[in-house]
């Protein structure tokens, strides 16, 4: 297994915050497999108003977002990694999804419905 080595990584813990509650935050893990990206919810804010997702299909159907893969088979091209899915466990809906890093401390997650011009991009923060 090739580990990705750089300066820039997303590798590590990240926060995230709620566009409808900004004070609240959750904490997402980055981490890698297989040459792949995932980032799975590793600490939910008390306050959060979603905490299982009711709205998902599958196996993820009113399963807790604790521990839950949010991001998945995100692929390194250049300097972004592309091709993978995201969820929005507000919706249950799953689109496509790129990263890319901002800095060492920043990354740009973008979600998007086919083409990534019909999207939104949210800011993550590095955890120190």
């Amino acid at each position: 297994m090739k580990l990705l080595i750089e300066a820039q990584s997303p590798l590590g813990f990240w926060m995230l915050t709620d566009d409808k509650q900004p004070d609240i935050r959750t904490i997402a893990e980055i981490y890698q497999k297989q040459e792949m990206l995932y980032a799975k919810v590793i600490e939910l804010d008390p306050k959060a108003l979603i905490k299982t997702c009711r709205m998902c299909s599958g196996i993820k159907k009113n399963k807790s977002l604790l521990g839950m893969d949010i991001i998945w088979d995100l692929k390194k091209n250049q300097n972004e990694w592309t091709s993978g899915f995201i969820l929005d466990p507000e919706s249950g809906k799953e689109y496509d999804c790129k990263l890319w890093m901002v800095g060492n401390d920043e990354i740009m997650v973008r979600g998007y419905y086919k083409l990534p011009i019909f999207g939104k991009t949210k800011i993550w923060t590095r955890i120190k």
